[in-house]
């Protein structure tokens, strides 16, 4: 582990300082970004005065204060969307983000977040979008004006609506589940409709805790934890509830095929910020014999704060790093068959087709991403030429 990624460990758990190795303090407010710790950061290390030289201590302090003030920007713009889509009838929940921290975390506005994610039914879908672009939100993915058979596609193939609000400083992700339908993760949320939990101080409701900590491990793992405030949530969470009902927990990520990333999380959460997990789910990390190499590549993700681009990940969205992560084999064939398979978005904006023939786009996918895989390889092999 680096030594800047030793600090922000250090700043997310609150332990000790780490031993002590030449430090790029630049590295760091920029890993404090990446990773959305920047105002924990700052306040965890402005105090250190002999540690952290002035010019360093500005750059953290600046880096840390846009968080914060980021924070609090998309908490009101949060409620000010919920309260829209409620006015109208349309059920929300929110999900990760600044609900997350007002849950979770003592002081939430040291969380960072980059954008808000709203959870609506599928059949609200639409017309949730339609309340947001009239609430000055523009859709960018998928761009509007998709033909109607195409747009009743995307929300069965898909999981979200991508939105930025018209000063360009809220983006916002419209979901109907939590992953799209081609990871084989399958988590039911309606008992989360039926019962949702409400929170206390601002009325907004999310995710009941025990199906909130299995999405959030499943989020988590699908990017390989590469971001450490995704860490801290699993975190804060275990640490603001003891009686959080693990068994619970570990029924819905079994029915939910996400047995292996619950474990992943649990196993990162206490590797990295010693956060107290029930003993037969830590009995069961050490027996899953995929989870050290994958705590490795957990590790190795952070560094970057991000999965490392490949030809098959650029082509197709398809991330083989992730594929340990899954229950089965079957589970991650299925991955990789419905990835490459199943047409996207970005196939109709690029190619476009009268609606009798929107069929072709099944016939056509497996090409498109063979075109762009080759294309890739190509410009990949003219950079690396002296």
């Amino acid at each position: 582990m680096s030594p800047e990624l030793e600090w922000l460990v250090m700043a997310a758990s609150g332990a000790a300082a780490p031993r002590e190795r030449p430090i790029d303090w630049e590295r760091l407010a920029a890993l404090g970004e990446a990773h959305g710790l920047s105002a924990l950061l700052w306040r965890r290390l402005g105090s250190r005065n002999g540690d952290v030289p002035a010019d360093a201590a500005e750059l953290l302090r600046a880096s840390g204060m846009a968080a914060e003030w980021r924070q609090k920007l998309l908490s009101c713009e949060q409620r000010s969307l919920c309260g829209l889509l409620d006015a109208e009838r349309v059920p929300v929940l929110c999900f990760k983000g600044p609900s997350l921290a007002a849950l979770a975390w003592e002081e939430g506005e040291l969380r960072g977040s980059t954008d808000l994610d709203l959870l609506v039914r599928r059949e609200d879908a639409l017309r949730a979008a339609r309340l947001l672009e009239a609430h000055a939100y523009r859709r960018v993915r998928p761009a509007p004006g998709l033909q109607a058979k195409l747009e009743a596609q995307h929300l069965h193939r898909w999981n979200e609506f991508e939105f930025i609000s018209e000063d360009g400083l809220v983006s916002v992700d419209l979901h109907w589940a939590v992953t799209p339908p081609n990871y084989p993760f399958r988590l039911d949320l309606g008992p989360a409709w039926a019962s949702p939990l409400e929170l206390e101080e601002s009325g907004l409701h999310t995710l009941p805790l025990e199906t909130l900590v299995v999405a959030l491990c499943v989020h988590g793992s699908k990017h390989l934890w590469s971001r450490l405030v995704w860490v801290c949530d699993i975190d804060r969470l275990a640490r603001r509830f003891p009686t959080l009902d693990w068994d619970r927990v570990q029924e819905i990520a079994q029915r939910s095929r996400a047995e292996r990333a619950l474990l992943l999380g649990a196993a990162v959460s206490e590797k990295l910020l010693g956060s107290p997990m029930p003993r037969n789910l830590s009995d069961r990390v050490r027996r899953d014999t995929a989870i050290p190499s994958l705590l490795d590549q957990v590790a190795s993700s952070m560094e970057t704060a991000g999965l490392q681009q490949t030809v098959l990940s650029e082509a197709a969205n398809l991330k083989r790093e992730v594929l340990p992560v899954f229950d089965s084999r079957g589970d991650a064939l299925g991955y990789v068959w419905r990835t490459l398979m199943t047409p996207k978005w970005e196939d109709w904006e690029r190619l476009s087709l009268p609606e009798s023939q929107t069929w072709l786009y099944r016939v056509l996918r497996p090409l498109l991403v063979a075109s762009d895989a080759a294309r890739l390889m190509a410009r990949r092999a003219a950079s690396s030429r002296p």
